[in-house]
Formats: C-alpha cells, sequence, structure tokens
C-alpha cells in the first residue's frame, strides 16, 4: 500500500512539471556579460542604476559569474524604457499621484557565434505620491523599479528558452 502511495505521488509530482532540478536556460554556459543599458529618454543615471542592479539579482539568483563581453560565454544588452504618468489628480490640478512605468528589451547572445539564444521583456510599474516624506521619483520610485525590473531579468535566465 506504500509502495502504490509513494508511486502515485511520484507520477503526480513528474506530472505537474516538478523538478529537482535547477532549471538553467543555458546549461553550457558559465559566466554573463551585463553590457551597460541603451535608454533613448532622459532619465538620469537610470540605466545605469538598472545595470548594476541586474548585476546584483544575477549574482544573487543565478549560478552565472559575471565576466567581460570580450570572455564571457553569453552577453546581455537591452533598451530601457521608462516614463511617468499622473494616475491622480486634484481638481486645482496638483497632482496627488503618479506611475513610473516601464520596461527593459532583453537580448541575450552567445557570444562565439554572435546568435541570439534569447529576448524578453523586463516590465514593471510603481505608484508613488509625489512630496510624500520619502516618496520621489528620483529616490523611492525608481529605486523600486529598477529593482522589480532586475529581478525580472534574472528570473528570465532562470526559465528556459
Amino acid at each position: 500500500m506504500r509502495s502504490a502511495l509513494l508511486l502515485l505521488l511520484l507520477a503526480t509530482l513528474a506530472a505537474c512539471g516538478y523538478s529537482t532540478q535547477r532549471l538553467d536556460a543555458f546549461p553550457n554556459a558559465r559566466s554573463i556579460a551585463i553590457v551597460p543599458f541603451q535608454s533613448p529618454g532622459f532619465r538620469r543615471d537610470l540605466d545605469l542604476r538598472l545595470t548594476q542592479a541586474v548585476v546584483d539579482a544575477i549574482r544573487a539568483r543565478t549560478s552565472y559569474s559575471i565576466g567581460a563581453p570580450g570572455s564571457a560565454d553569453l552577453v546581455l544588452s537591452g533598451v530601457m524604457v521608462a516614463d511617468e504618468v499622473v494616475t491622480l489628480q486634484r481638481a486645482s490640478r496638483e497632482v496627488v499621484e503618479k506611475r513610473l512605468q516601464g520596461d527593459l528589451q532583453v537580448t541575450i547572445k552567445d557570444r562565439r557565434s554572435g546568435r541570439v539564444v534569447k529576448t524578453y521583456r523586463a516590465y514593471d510599474t510603481v505608484t508613488f505620491t509625489p512630496g510624500r516624506q520619502g516618496e520621489t521619483l528620483e529616490g523611492s520610485a525608481y529605486d523600486q523599479w529598477v529593482q522589480r525590473v532586475a529581478l525580472r531579468v534574472a528570473q528570465g535566465l532562470e526559465t528556459g528558452l
């Protein structure tokens, strides 16, 4: 009876895709280079902040080592677009709430062949109240958005092609 239950449990886990192995989109790659992201907008230093946050997220969440673009197995690059939108305004035209929204179009290439092995979009939004203590576009809203998008980039590396 126990054997039958164990066999049923294992079959159920296998059927739902459960695995004890780490998802690895690029099994032959050991290192990745992150090229500073391009930003067609005028958000001061946001592209550099996002690049550093992606480096940190990949170090924390994956087994890839960070390498130089000329020697890493993979090269990750991207184009970042971010914009703010007023979402709530008083009759006096005073802004009550804004939303920072944006995405990073990610491209991963095999350095040796130059072949694009994966593209995906990392997107997020952050709502904030201008003027509230500790909530500014340049401060907490950008920081929150950067961390969320960086996490999505790292998650994109963990999920297959």
